[in-house]
């Protein structure tokens, strides 16, 4: 990047800054890795053209910055993505409303279950958020919400080589409830 304000793409500026924000590597190894024709080629793709609309930076194993159009099998650390709202070039006024981005986590499964064990399960299955619901639509909502709390406690458990069995919905106030008879009694 240079340091002439007329050459400047702001879009570029922001995504580095935003890269070395979030993965917490230094500027040194954003300039190594847009040095390379092939990397810089490729962001320019993404910025300038409509063909490719995914965007991912990540730390390979020797800590080197990598750019690549598709999201990594796998990973070791933290990466993070950008990706196009629509195919369109990306505008140098308001760019950011072109964009979603954010951070990928080295371990997805984990960070999807966590998600819906405490965000998605408290907020759908609290009945004063479904107050104006029809009790239909509220009781598929339940029974979906806690089929995706199950089945992702299974395929998690399968990652891990493990057979994992969900807990009956509801076993969570069973516990509670018996933790209650404990702390009554004498």
């Amino acid at each position: 990047m240079s340091n002439d304000n007329d050459n400047v793409d702001v879009r570029l500026e922001w995504i580095s800054e935003y890269v070395l924000r979030t993965l917490k590597v230094k500027y040194e190894k954003w300039q190594k890795m847009y040095a390379l024709d092939e990397n810089k080629n490729m962001i320019q793709l993404v910025l300038d053209k409509s063909d490719n609309a995914i965007l991912v930076f990540y730390t390979n194993a020797a800590g080197a910055l990598c750019v690549s159009l598709e999201f990594p099998n796998s990973l070791k650390q933290k990466a993070v993505y950008f990706i196009k709202k629509h195919r369109d070039p990306i505008p140098k006024e308001n760019f950011k409303a072109a964009l979603n981005y954010g951070d990928l986590s080295n371990s997805p499964l984990e960070q999807l279950s966590a998600l819906v064990d405490e965000v998605l399960v408290p907020i759908l299955s609290n009945p004063k958020n479904h107050e104006q619901w029809p009790s239909v639509v509220s009781q598929d909502v339940l029974r979906h919400v806690h089929s995706l709390k199950s089945n992702v406690y299974v395929i998690a458990g399968q990652v891990k080589g493990k057979t994992l069995l969900p807990l009956p919905v509801g076993s969570e106030r069973m516990m509670e409830a018996s933790d209650d008879d404990k702390s009554v009694k004498p």
